[in-house]
This record gives C-alpha cells, structure tokens and sequence, in this order.
C-alpha cells in the first residue's frame, strides 16, 4: 500500500467510509494522502487521481474537494477529504455519501464557547464532571468543525445556531439535536464520528452526509 503503510486505517458506514490517520512531522500532504486512500479502494494508481480543490461558490481553497477522476462504480461518484491540525493528517474517501473533517485541539478555552456552541451544548458541558469538561468541548467542536466542513457553501450556517449530541460512553456517531433549516431534510440522517488518535494533542472528527 506504500504510503499507507504508515497511516491507522479506519473504516466507517459499512464500509462506505475508508479514513487514514497519519502522525508525526513527516507525514505527506494532504493532496499526496487522499490520493493514496483513493488508490488503494478504487484500483487507480494514485498518480492519476484528480481533485479540484476550489470551492464551487467562491473559487477559494476551503471545505472538502471534487474527485473529478476516477469516476465511481455504477456511476456513484466517490468523494474525499483530507485536512491537518498540527502533526495530524487524516485523509479519507467514501462512495456517494459527503464527508468533511474537522479537528479541535486537545484542549478548548471558553472563550470558543459563545461564538461556536449551541445553547444545548453548553448546558451538556456544565453537567459534566469539571475534569471531563475539557474533552467534551473539544470533540463537540471538532464534530461541529467536520460537519462544516462537509456543508461548504451549501448551507451558511452560524456554528452556534448549530446543536450537536454530545459525546456518550458507548461511542455512538455524534447527531444534529433538533432539525436546522440550513440543512434540510437530511438532519436526522448525518452522523459524525470520532476518530481516536492518541498522543495526537488534538481531537479529530469525520462527519457524513447522505
């Protein structure tokens, strides 16, 4: 698998979702990594892979890429993302479902907290024990982070205006709380998951949207 050898492999959906999780400073590019996710589900050589980087809205380099090559099985387009946060890159590629990922770091102050959380968030890390709070904000934000991610331009969405479940014992998928308009009929079906990345020093997130 070449450049994957030195990535934790994840697989998500059933098998729809396939991320990769490199750590240290030499890990590759962002480009260089989905390429390689790509490759190694689609049978392409990674050289050949084609993704448009530009938003579709506004022309910049922000939120998930296009695939424009290879072209899907049966015509269900494949889809990708890949983004870093300090010495942590994960990469991913899914058959026809959006993805974004997003990242938190390990530690989130509350002055993050007005500007990026819901109401419902907030009252969810007042009732959790006060050594916990610190991990419960930061997966809420990388969560929140991802689904952003995922939405682009698609949907202009204040993150506040935005309530997330908070993180349970079990590791269920994080979910949108109550219907936002932004999204649309689609609320009840994304799913946010964690990715556990020990000794990263931050706290990432993959979310999925039908």
């Amino acid at each position: 698998m070449g450049l994957l050898d030195d990535a934790e492999l994840v697989i998500l959906e059933d098998g729809l979702v396939t991320a990769a999780m490199f750590t240290g400073r030499r890990r590759p590019s962002a480009e260089a990594a989905l390429a390689a996710v790509i490759a190694a589900r689609s049978g392409i050589r990674a050289d050949d892979i084609e993704l448009d980087w530009a938003c579709d809205e506004c022309g910049s380099r922000h939120g998930a890429p296009a695939v424009e090559y290879p072209p899907g099985p049966g015509g269900v387009p494949w889809r990708g993302d890949a983004a870093a946060h300090g010495s942590l890159l994960v990469a991913a590629s899914a058959l026809g479902v959006r993805i974004g990922i997003g990242f938190a770091p390990g530690e989130v102050g509350g002055a993050v907290e007005d500007a990026a959380f819901h109401r419902s968030e907030l009252d969810a890390i007042d009732s959790t024990p006060p050594g916990a709070r610190e991990s419960v904000r930061a997966v809420l934000w990388a969560r929140k982070s991802a689904l952003l991610r995922a939405l682009g331009h698609s949907a202009l969405l204040e993150p506040s205006a935005l309530a997330l479940s908070a993180p349970t014992a079990d590791g269920a998928p994080g979910r949108i709380a109550r219907p936002v308009a932004e999204v649309g009929a689609i609320w009840g079906e994304v799913r946010i998951h964690d990715l556990v990345v020990p000794g990263a020093g931050a706290v990432a997130a993959l979310a999925v949207l039908p």
